[in-house]
């Protein structure tokens, strides 16, 4: 072959090899979805204590004691003790910023609780405001089941990305080819959150609680090659 044939041929190759690393790479991308709803029966919640005043040993033997008591309230409903825990007390001296008077100590702690069966909630918080919780910074409900509703909310959305790229490719004459590429945007939870301020009265109310449900989330983006 002489030289300006080479050359052709050549020519000829670069011509085509954009087309045919188009055709392998670009495809039919889609993504799929689900949402997996289930009751809950697990609640996270953060209590906080928290006091102001001038005696700093008096206030610190108080907090200590209101801990002590909730903690024993949270053993008694069942509560196992590696799902509590608490933070060191917090000291913030307090000043008034324009006379520089002292005002007193804010002292805090914040005591984490996890509780297995919501059938005792109500007698969670009501008996932690009575024990002297000020504050309940969050309250966060989850599931046990949580790997198995994570796994069917990831097979619901495989599923849902395949029906979408076949639909897609009948729609427009053509196959799918091998699946390219696969990839998880994420999983995450809506959580159910609730918020009570400065003694909520809840030892007032009739202690009825509706957890509803939690939904569990997946999203999956496919890439598949068309014939």
């Amino acid at each position: 072959m002489n030289a300006l044939a080479k050359f052709v041929v050549c020519l000829c190759i670069a011509a085509f090899m954009p087309f045919s690393i188009d055709a392998l790479e670009n495809g039919i991308e889609v993504s799929g979805s689900s949402d997996v709803r289930v009751p809950p029966d697990i609640a996270n919640f953060s209590f906080a204590i928290s006091d102001r005043g001038n005696d700093l040993v008096a206030m610190k033997k108080s907090m200590d004691q209101k801990s002590s008591t909730i903690v024993a309230l949270c053993k008694k409903l069942g509560v196992d003790r590696s799902d509590i825990s608490s933070t060191e007390i917090s000291i913030h001296p307090q000043y008034n910023y324009q006379t520089r008077d002292f005002l007193g100590y804010d002292l805090s702690r914040v005591i984490q609780v996890t509780l297995h069966g919501l059938e005792k909630y109500s007698d969670l918080v009501n008996g932690a405001i009575e024990a002297g919780v000020t504050n309940i910074n969050r309250i966060t409900l989850d599931t046990s089941t949580r790997d198995a509703v994570e796994r069917e909310a990831l097979t619901e959305a495989s599923e849902s990305a395949k029906k979408k790229a076949q639909l897609l490719a009948q729609s427009h004459g053509v196959e799918l080819g091998r699946l390219l590429s696969i990839e998880e945007r994420g999983q995450f939870s809506e959580d159910r959150k609730f918020l009570y301020q400065e003694r909520a009265v809840a030892a007032q109310n009739s202690g009825a609680f509706e957890p509803g449900e939690i939904s569990i989330r997946a999203t999956i983006v496919v890439k598949y090659a068309i014939q």
